[in-house]
């Protein structure tokens, strides 16, 4: 909106009326904005800035309502940290000093679970602070000190909501210098944690990950040996019979929605890819379920707990991946397909992208395989036989090799600074 006025009848300038817009009309237009377009908004004028300061003391700012996982990126733990909105690919700069000098822990709903670095000139060990902090709306939970005479420092960290979108229960994992772990759990109006130590057969190296469900309000520890150890919010033991006892798949571990999985890679080209589901509510089952259907699945990593995604749509999938990898990610695997590797006629074949490889036991490697190499050069028959056979031959391997597992998308962070997928909603 805008209007032109003649100046001295000589030359036009151009004069914007946007600062005179009401005021309800404003809050109208906020109400329909992510909390980024409200910033954009407050940096137009004056007076828009003075409306969305009164809009903030009415109202909490719009979350964005996205389901994919934002990628938060600090540089040398500065003030300024990068958002990458993988939704839209536009990447957003802004200045957070609240996170300046911190670790997080945990994400889940916008919030970020913080706790503050030891600052390496100092040769005492402080208590532990900790805090709640809204990566959005800026909405700051204070959280009690860990107060401690010893050297301890934190493995893990996460948090529940349940029902809502605020914080109710924190748990903290923390090591000694002699290994030992303690637990340490905050409820929503305490003013103090809950700790509990945990037996020698947990110690601060072989705990590999810690999931709290939101639904049966558990917490539940898991070792590289394949034990899971399950305590409600008062650290209480929870009887062994109703989660999974042992299980070698318990790296990769990822949440989608109140669910979790495991993802079971090995770092080959002609690898198998495997996810299995956690059954917390199943009494019966005693092991992780393996999901046969994983296509749809993509999932973003981070160092402990990754978040995951499904995206039925494969032209919006495609759409996705490629706006994540102009940005720097890496995505694994490159290809939408890796196949089984089939053991026909004694010798060990696999297919990927399109080539299809045997296994040379002479050199112990995979090698490209020719099909003409099916029949034996020994075999006493003619060369139409011999072709018609080697036909046959190829058409069945080629059927084995065709049992084709989908395999789920993973996708790390950039190279560039400190990068953590952040669960937004």
């Amino acid at each position: 909106m805008a209007i032109k006025r003649k100046h001295c009848m000589i030359e036009e300038k151009e004069y914007s009326l946007w600062h005179l817009v009401p005021h309800d009309v404003l809050w109208m237009i906020i109400e329909r904005l992510d909390l980024i377009a409200c910033d954009c908004v407050s940096a137009v004028c004056g007076n828009w800035r003075s409306v969305y300061k009164s809009y903030r003391t009415f109202k909490s700012s719009p979350m964005p309502k996205d389901t994919i996982p934002w990628l938060m990126t600090r540089k040398n733990n500065g003030m300024e940290i990068e958002l990458y909105q993988p939704s839209t690919n536009r990447t957003y700069k802004i200045d957070m000093p609240e996170i300046n000098g911190t670790d997080c822990l945990y994400s889940k709903d916008g919030w970020l679970l913080l706790h503050e670095l030891l600052e390496p000139s100092k040769s005492t060990y402080e208590n532990i602070k900790l805090c709640l902090i809204n990566l959005f709306t800026r909405d700051k939970m204070e959280l009690p000190e860990l107060k401690t005479n010893k050297q301890i420092f934190i493995t893990k960290g996460t948090f529940s909501t349940y029902s809502s979108n605020c914080p109710k229960c924190v748990i903290i994992i923390t090591g000694d210098i002699n290994k030992r772990v303690t637990v340490y759990a905050w409820t929503e109006g305490s003013d103090k944690w809950k700790g509990r130590k945990l037996s020698y057969v947990i110690n601060a190296y072989n705990m590999t990950n810690i999931w709290l469900c939101d639904t049966t309000k558990h917490l539940y520890c898991f070792t590289t040996k394949g034990d899971c150890f399950a305590f409600n919010t008062d650290l209480k033991l929870i009887p062994r019979n109703i989660y999974p006892k042992k299980s070698d798949k318990l790296e990769n571990m990822t949440v989608c929605g109140d669910e979790l999985f495991a993802i079971s890679m090995m770092d080959t080209v002609l690898s198998e890819v495997s996810v299995y589901k956690f059954p917390y509510n199943d009494i019966i089952q005693d092991d992780w379920l393996r999901i046969s259907d994983v296509s749809s699945m993509i999932i973003f990593k981070n160092d402990d707990i990754s978040f995951m995604v499904r995206e039925e749509c494969t032209q919006a999938r495609s759409l996705l991946l490629n706006n994540l990898k102009k940005h720097g990610c890496q995505i694994i695997p490159s290809t939408k397909k890796m196949y089984h590797k089939v053991v026909f006629e004694n010798e060990s074949y696999a297919l990927f992208q399109g080539t299809v490889y045997q296994y040379d036991r002479s050199i112990r490697k995979w090698v490209k395989f020719k099909f003409n190499n099916l029949m034996r050069s020994s075999e006493d028959i003619g060369i139409i036989e011999r072709e018609q056979q080697m036909k046959a031959k190829e058409q069945l391997l080629v059927k084995k090799l065709q049992n084709v597992q989908k395999v789920p998308f993973i996708v790390c962070g950039t190279e560039t600074g400190i990068s953590t997928w952040i669960n937004v909603g």
